[in-house]
């Protein structure tokens, strides 16, 4: 996956995000690079792994409720 350099500069003024005409080329690189890397992702393994939303397992702390 790759990003353009029209893409980082349309995305920028949406996040209204001040960078200067030569840090654009820059930054685009940086974006490209990542979204590699996280496309490679995509290639690994994980039917044997379980979906989680937390890497500790987390109990409710909450005091029961007593009627008095």
């Amino acid at each position: 996956m790759s990003i353009s350099f029209d893409d980082v500069v349309h995305v920028s003024r949406l996040a209204r995000l001040d960078f200067k005409e030569n840090e654009f080329e820059e930054i685009t690189e940086q974006l490209g690079s990542i979204l590699n890397y996280i496309s490679s992702l995509n290639e690994l393994d994980t039917k044997d792994v379980l979906p989680t939303s937390h890497v500790l397992s987390i109990k409710n702390v909450f005091r029961e409720d007593i009627v008095n």
